[in-house]
């Protein structure tokens, strides 16, 4: 369970939500350009850019769930569930596994042009990282003027242009969207009475809205984020105003209980500035934005990892008299 966001109308902005079971321990990490980036299938490439976003580190090595380069590219890997089909390498195709997918983009290209034109050859493998089974992933990339949804299905890879900026998890991205067209009726503003002479009246604000799903589920996550991303004011920081999109489908604890058992949470809520370079981020127990930047990125020499984990600040204030 995840939702992602991409807007280019007020700055250029992609971020997401990371739903799981349990915290994976990730860290925001750094990558220096030129750092060697090693494929099972093209070989041993090099990042031809500085890297930053949160990553699992699995023996040196980031496993990305999200990054932000120095030519403002950013991909996020969201759970595809079922929906979601790798294969043996296949000749004439640019083969990657699926931890590979995120690395390649960002340390290979500098707009979602070369991504697209690169990836219709694409093929995702089901090859694992050493003993860390393949999870099922569909990704979205952006640049500052455009965004696109990938996806390994059982025909293929599929590149969809995502004019709306939403991505979710299972069924398809084209799914989501026909389901969409459910809620298109539904506005920001009170409805209209189309029953009587004026005998109904509203009884509150907010019930153009009536309709929007609430549940977690990821086509009303889908349906609600793209609700909130159309109508939601501009201006005044847009850092924030992302926040405040994710506060609609962060995960509380206990909310959504899994299969076996076990709550799911959002552990962590990311936001990459596209313009600026930067990597904001909260996590499940810390609200306190924090940040990261290409800048100070690249004084690193190497990767380096930052930890997430902090405990909620809290500032106390002082009454003006």
């Amino acid at each position: 369970m995840c939702t992602a966001i991409y807007d280019n109308l007020d700055g250029a902005f992609l971020g997401r939500t990371l739903d799981v079971e349990e915290d994976y321990g990730q860290s925001a990490v750094s990558v220096p350009e030129g750092t060697e980036l090693d494929t099972k299938y093209e070989g041993k490439l090099k990042y031809g850019f500085s890297v930053i976003g949160t990553a699992f580190m699995a023996g040196g090595v980031p496993l990305f769930f999200d990054g932000l380069n120095s030519e403002g590219l950013a991909a996020c890997a969201l759970n595809f569930g079922s929906s979601c089909t790798y294969h043996s390498s296949k000749v004439n195709m640019l083969n990657l596994a699926s931890y590979n997918v995120i690395p390649y983009a960002l340390s290979q290209f500098s707009t979602v042009g070369q991504i697209e034109q690169a990836f219709s050859r694409l093929n995702v493998t089901n090859d694992s990282f050493g003993e860390i089974s393949p999870t099922p992933l569909h990704w979205i990339f952006a640049d500052k003027k455009e965004a696109i949804t990938v996806e390994s299905v059982k025909d293929g890879t599929k590149i969809y242009k995502n004019e709306v900026g939403v991505l979710t998890n299972a069924p398809g991205f084209d799914y989501q969207l026909y389901r969409a067209s459910e809620i298109m009726n539904l506005s920001n503003e009170g409805p209209r009475d189309n029953l009587t002479d004026g005998s109904l009246f509203r009884y509150s604000r907010g019930m153009g809205a009536i309709g929007l799903p609430g549940d977690s589920s990821s086509v009303s996550r889908f349906m609600r984020t793209l609700f909130n991303k159309r109508f939601a004011e501009r201006g005044g920081g847009g850092v924030t105003r992302m926040m405040h999109l994710f506060d609609s489908v962060d995960i509380t604890r206990g909310t959504v209980i899994c299969e076996d058992g076990t709550p799911s949470f959002t552990a962590y809520t990311s936001v990459m500035d596209l313009d600026e370079k930067a990597y904001y981020f909260t996590t499940y127990g810390n609200r306190q934005i924090r940040a990261l930047s290409i800048e100070n990125g690249q004084n690193c020499k190497q990767i380096c990892a930052y930890t997430m984990k902090s405990e909620q600040k809290i500032k106390f204030i002082d009454a003006d008299i």
